[in-house]
């Protein structure tokens, strides 16, 4: 912050959280600010007009689905926007070796790093990336909720939807509780419209961007007729950033989704001249 300061409040500033658990915490060896220092940070950041951030990674030894769904309700109704990733299985590192995925039965599927791929001396070369997809408490269909509900978050935690996330408040609506109620609906099999057709398509590419074996995905992706799909980014992209983009440029079908569920899934306590916004 006094760095920021001195810059005339030009710096990014977010939460390094990692998880909200604090089983997960001790397994991993973290500290963690106290949740009141947390809470004196954001108060700090707010005053200087910036919008606090902080990112979860899963699944970290410890984490359930449900302690991550609880440490996403924390940081939102605190007002802090939150941003999930996937645990890396990097050689080297703690959660890479033998004894700590034996000890968490972590399990790992590969994939390949967006834009991290090209040719030379005539040879393709990929970066691949092992990443951790289950643990001995957090099932690989609990890890694939927990992302694809990431996607809900990203999307809506856009600075498009302030003004209706500003509604919300004073509607006296929990913004988690939005999220959760947009992503019980986008899985309903009977929700039609363009943004349940983005969120089907993430999670069949969140799902099948994973393979096996590293030379699965070398293989895979070697072919001309994907490498050509990878090239022009139809495969292989930052999928988070890539649907989300695809979300905002269908804003009209976001807006009408979330004015849906403000006004027929939630007891809004806000005035009715509020109300009628809606």
């Amino acid at each position: 912050l006094k760095i920021n300061d001195k810059l005339k409040n030009r710096v990014a500033v977010g939460l390094s959280m990692q998880s909200m658990n604090t089983e997960t915490l001790s397994d991993i060896k973290r500290k963690n600010w106290t949740t009141q220092e947390y809470l004196e940070f954001v108060e700090e950041t707010r005053k200087r007009g910036k919008a606090a951030t902080s990112e979860l990674i899963i699944p970290l030894p410890g984490e359930t689905k449900k302690t991550y769904f609880e440490g996403i309700k924390f940081l939102m109704e605190h007002h802090i926007q939150p941003g999930t990733y996937t645990l890396m299985m990097l050689v080297g590192t703690e959660l890479g070796r033998d004894a700590a995925i034996k000890k968490y039965g972590l399990k790992g599927k590969w994939r390949i790093l967006p834009k991290q791929f090209g040719q030379y001396n005539g040879k393709k070369i990929f970066e691949i990336e092992q990443a951790c997809i289950e643990t001995n408490t957090m099932s690989f269909e609990d890890y694939l909720e927990c992302r694809n509900f990431s996607f809900v978050l990203r999307l809506i935690s856009s600075q498009t939807f302030l003004p209706i996330y500003k509604l919300a408040k004073k509607l006296k609506i929990s913004w988690f509780e939005i999220s959760l109620e947009l992503n019980t609906l986008l899985k309903d099999k009977n929700f039609n419209g363009k943004l349940k057709e983005i969120f089907d398509n993430f999670c069949k590419e969140s799902h099948e961007e994973l393979f096996n074996t590293e030379n699965e995905a070398i293989d895979f992706y070697s072919k001309e007729e994907n490498y050509k799909k990878l090239f022009k980014g139809d495969i292989g992209d930052n999928l988070l950033g890539k649907y989300s983009a695809l979300g905002l440029l269908n804003i009209k079908d976001v807006i009408s989704t979330i004015f849906y569920i403000m006004k027929n899934k939630l007891d809004i306590k806000g005035s009715q001249k509020l109300y009628k916004i809606l």
